[in-house]
């Protein structure tokens, strides 16, 4: 009752902040003056040659000759000009009047970034910086093409993955340091570290919630409802920032983690340190490691397809076999660069595993097979979609069900 209570107050909030935001927006029109100041948090955005800069319901560009980089905080003045689509994303266009840049001189994520690059360069150190923080701003238009391709791309967005990673670094470490209780607290705090670092994107965001919500359950000795957890970071995020409901990011976060939790049951959870075959901690070795991630990897791309399509229109048909030839590789490479953070030289030995996951992905990548164009759908075919799945999940749960009992 307590749940109900709690999503239908939050939705109320989304609501109202939502109709808040809705009557500032919709004075925006052409040829309105308007004065933004904003923090670049995503990067630089280059589209047909013309840099922009995402302020939300503007697109703003960028003079060429104009060097930004993440932490930077503009100031714009300017009128907007007609709606403009960049990335899937359609906004008004803003050509600055006057601008003005304040360098944020204590910026950790790019310093970090920078090393990353400094002692592995080309596209496997903007691979690195992908599998650490997130992004693909340090990688060719070319390599970024082929991660998409080969329906791996979700590698280089700093997410759930990243963050179960971390968090289960911290929790063992802290738990083994100081105990269960004292390195509960510890390894919250470390997970939200990671995200100030990698940059509080909606994935981020929402894998950081999990995590803390996976730490505290284990601090309290039982099982967290991570099916739960994933509504309530949902709902949460969207009341600090309603218009993120129209983020592709935030969507396919959402979606792929709903589908590993509801499609695919048996997964393993985000964060599980317990270990033990009646935990998940064992899966039957290297096969069942390969099992277990064909099986995630599918699940998350019943889960994302319709939201894919709708907002790219194509769709990897070799994604499973991509991930089943990388995946093994990540959790080893992010921690030879974590370890390189601080001992920069150990970053070397990062340098093959990174190889052999841009080599994999741009032989895969290029190839003609890997993805097809199907054309953009509309909102109601993904509606009915979801609805459909919803259906057949159901009417599954209740037969299996129904086997159980007749058994018992």
């Amino acid at each position: 009752m307590m749940r109900w209570l709690a999503i239908v107050i939050l939705i109320i909030l989304i609501v109202l902040r939502g109709l808040l935001i809705y009557r500032t927006f919709v004075k925006l029109a052409s040829g309105t003056s308007v004065k933004i100041i904003r923090t670049i948090k995503n990067g630089v955005i280059n589209d047909k040659g013309n840099n922009y800069v995402d302020a939300d319901a503007v697109w703003i560009r960028i003079p060429k000759k104009m060097a930004l980089a993440e932490g930077d905080r503009i100031e714009v003045i300017g009128k907007l000009g007609p709606q403009v689509t960049i990335k899937n994303s359609t906004k008004f266009l803003l050509i600055p009047g006057r601008i003005y840049k304040k360098e944020n001189k204590i910026n950790y994520s790019i310093k970090l970034k920078e090393k990353l690059l400094f002692w592995i360069p080309g596209d496997e150190g903007a691979l690195a910086v992908g599998l650490l923080f997130g992004g693909t701003g340090y990688m060719s238009r070319e390599m970024a093409d082929y991660f998409r391709r080969a329906g791996i791309s979700h590698i280089l967005a700093a997410s759930g993955y990243n963050v179960s990673l971390v968090a289960g670094w911290i929790t063992a470490f802290c738990v083994m340091a100081v105990g269960r209780r004292k390195g509960a607290g510890l390894s919250i705090a470390g997970i939200w570290v990671y995200v100030w670092l990698a940059g509080p994107s909606a994935a981020v965001v929402r894998a950081a919630v999990m995590g803390t919500a996976a730490v505290i359950g284990l601090w309290m000795g039982r099982e967290t409802d991570v099916g739960w957890w994933l509504v309530l970071s949902a709902l949460l995020m969207l009341v600090y920032n309603p218009l993120w409901i129209l983020d592709v990011g935030f969507l396919l976060s959402f979606a792929a983690m709903g589908g590993i939790l509801f499609i695919s049951p048996s997964s393993i959870p985000p964060l599980n340190l317990r270990g033990g075959k009646e935990k998940g901690g064992d899966i039957g070795g290297l096969f069942g490691f390969f099992k277990e991630t064909l099986k995630t990897t599918l699940a998350a791309q019943v889960a994302t397809m319709p939201i894919i399509l709708h907002f790219f229109g194509n769709i990897s048909v070799i994604a499973p076999i991509a991930n089943l030839a990388i995946l093994w590789l990540i959790p080893v490479s992010m921690q030879i660069l974590a370890v390189g953070m601080v001992f920069g030289p150990v970053l070397y030995l990062a340098w093959p595993p990174l190889h052999f996951m841009i080599w994999i992905t741009r032989v895969l990548g290029s190839l003609d097979i890997a993805s097809f164009e199907v054309g953009k759908i509309g909102w109601m075919w993904v509606g009915a979609y979801y609805a459909t799945l919803l259906l057949i999940f159901n009417f599954k749960f209740k037969i299996l069900n129904l086997i159980k009992t007749h058994i018992k």
